[in-house]
């Protein structure tokens, strides 16, 4: 769960690494679709905002109030300075689980940003469960994992502090990230610890600290957690990049139908 300054910086460091190659990639996901469409852990709006700008019946959910908050906010600043938004019907946003939404009207499902790795196996199954039982046969699955192969491999020293982000707001403050980790080989566990700073140009400094544990999945093994879970594999992008071919990437994105088989 992201939140404090974890939360107001998580969008600052995501458009550095990746900026906006996910939104484009989702977006020729969805086409021209005008199904109802929900994306779960939609954080501050990276993604669920643009859609939504564009023209997308989109919904979201997220279990941090402070992500939740400054979606609001953002969501403000966009109704004030684009008159197309102010003509579209706002999004309803769920602060909670996923399990505990009413999802039944969602023909798109959409989990970006490494979401289900947050969660344990067993809820990331029993939400994939939630999902194809609670919506009709069909709906269309889109999910991005990562696998952490630096730690695996050993690329990156476990306990050691090492600087992960940094990036320079146009406001000309400046933000860091430090990240230590463990890792459980045996039950693909990773946990991190981030200390935060956020230095602003009179020289005022924010520093906070956090942990998170991610679960993450071999290629196959995602299939299979797919396959049990009542979803039919469709195709799979690697790296973000429509034309790449790898099973080897550290990043998947899996596209996928619900069957009522």
């Amino acid at each position: 769960m992201y939140k404090g300054l974890e939360a107001r910086l998580h969008d600052v460091f995501w458009d550095v690494e990746a900026g906006g190659v996910e939104l484009e990639l989702i977006k020729s996901h969805l086409g021209e679709t005008q199904e109802h469409c929900l994306e779960i852990g939609c954080g501050s709006g990276r993604i669920l905002l643009p859609l939504l700008e564009e023209g997308y019946k989109i919904d979201g959910n997220d279990v941090s109030e402070d992500m939740v908050e400054l979606l609001k906010e953002n969501l403000a600043i966009q109704n004030s300075t684009n008159d197309t938004v102010e003509k579209l019907p706002p999004p309803a946003i769920f602060h909670g689980k996923t399990i505990d939404q009413d999802v039944s009207k969602y023909k798109n499902i959409i989990i970006p940003a490494f979401t289900l790795m947050l969660m344990s196996e067993d809820e990331a199954s029993e939400t994939l469960t939630y999902l194809n039982k609670s919506t009709e046969e069909g709906t269309s699955l889109y999910i991005t994992v990562f696998m952490p192969w630096a730690e695996i491999c050993g690329e990156l020293e476990e306990k050691v502090w090492y600087k992960d982000h940094e990036a320079k707001n146009k406001d000309g403050s400046l933000a860091r990230c430090k990240t230590q980790f463990e890792i459980d080989r045996t039950f693909q566990i990773l946990k991190r610890k981030h200390k935060y700073m956020l230095k602003q140009s009179n020289g005022m400094k924010e520093e906070e600290q956090s942990e998170q544990q991610l679960r993450w999945y071999c290629y196959n093994e995602f299939l299979m957690l797919l396959k049990i879970n009542g979803w039919e594999h469709q195709r799979t992008i690697f790296d973000l990049d429509a034309e790449a071919d790898s099973e080897n990437a550290h990043i998947y994105t899996f596209i996928a139908t619900s069957t009522k088989s």
